[in-house]
């Protein structure tokens, strides 16, 4: 059996905590209403994330507007 990542304790935490929040928050909702709520909070955050990880991409040093140094 492969040697698991130090972090992966962590992510799985997290996944299921995560699942237990959107379980208890779905019982609220209709389904339409809780799809919205999803792809609202987790667009956005791929949004974010995406945003940094395509300026990395492409301009390489993302400390500086345009990766000048």
């Amino acid at each position: 059996m492969p040697k698991r990542h130090e972090r992966e304790k962590l992510v799985t935490s997290a996944e299921i905590e995560l699942q237990k929040a959107a379980l208890e928050i779905s019982k609220e909702l209709t389904t339409a209403e809780y799809l919205r709520v999803l792809a609202n909070v987790f667009g956005g955050a791929i949004n974010s994330i995406a945003k940094y990880e395509i300026r990395q991409e492409r301009h390489g040093n993302t400390e500086t507007p345009g990766g000048w140094a």
